[in-house]
């Protein structure tokens, strides 16, 4: 969680807009449009709302995140044991043992070895060999940003859920939004495409930087 405040980031995309009075674009809308940014940057950046937390097994291969998860990061690693879990090619699994996503599950004092999953469907994954129900494993997905609601924009003090980081690109976002609103006047919709090109691009150089400085591509060198 950031802490910034959300009604700070509000105020932000008004004094872009130039709407002092907030006459033409009410907070209301702003804040609308500000739930629409954080999602539209864990879209694009699922790492900006991912989670560690436990996760209890089904006793099946297939598995499914939570309810709040929309994309699986990572399964790190057996709970109580604390034996890590390795992604393991699926074509691998299915030559080793035709038959694994039937098994009848580990024993009670077994671990899970690997995990197999698929960009194309965000929300699943496979585990081997199958665990017991109830089975603790420690996973890292995406989440959904909660949806902000304020009654009172004078007295809220609301952080945003997001890291500091994302401020500039939540205000790029929503200031876009509000010009696309007045999509009639051309030389609004030309500085909207400037607000979410600036958004796009704030992200994009995120990513690079933090690639740059991954542990993982340092301790590649």
């Amino acid at each position: 969680m950031g802490s910034k405040k959300v009604v700070d980031v509000l105020m932000g995309a008004n004094s872009l807009l130039n709407d002092y009075d907030v006459e033409r674009w009410p907070l209301a809308d702003l804040l609308n449009w500000y739930n629409d940014a954080q999602r539209a940057i864990v879209v694009r950046r699922p790492d900006a709302s991912a989670v560690t937390n436990q996760f209890l097994c089904q006793r099946r291969a297939l598995q499914h995140l939570p309810t709040t998860g929309i994309r699986l990061l990572d399964v790190v690693q057996n709970h109580i044991s604390g034996r890590v879990i390795t992604l393991m090619d699926v074509n691998i699994l299915d030559q080793h043992d035709r038959e694994w996503r039937n098994a009848q599950g580990i024993g009670n004092n077994d671990d899970v070895e690997h995990y197999t999953y698929d960009d194309r469907l965000p929300k699943e994954f496979y585990l081997y060999p199958v665990p017991t129900a109830g089975h603790e494993i420690e996973i890292s997905y995406t989440v959904v940003p909660q949806e902000v609601v304020i009654a009172d924009f004078s007295t809220d003090d609301q952080s945003i859920e997001l890291d500091d980081v994302y401020v500039n690109p939540l205000i790029d976002y929503i200031v876009y939004k509000a010009l696309i609103k007045d999509s009639e006047h051309s030389a609004n919709m030309q500085v909207a495409g400037s607000m979410f090109n600036s958004f796009r691009v704030g992200l994009g150089e995120k990513l690079e930087a933090d690639g740059a400085s991954s542990p993982t591509m340092k301790g590649a060198n």
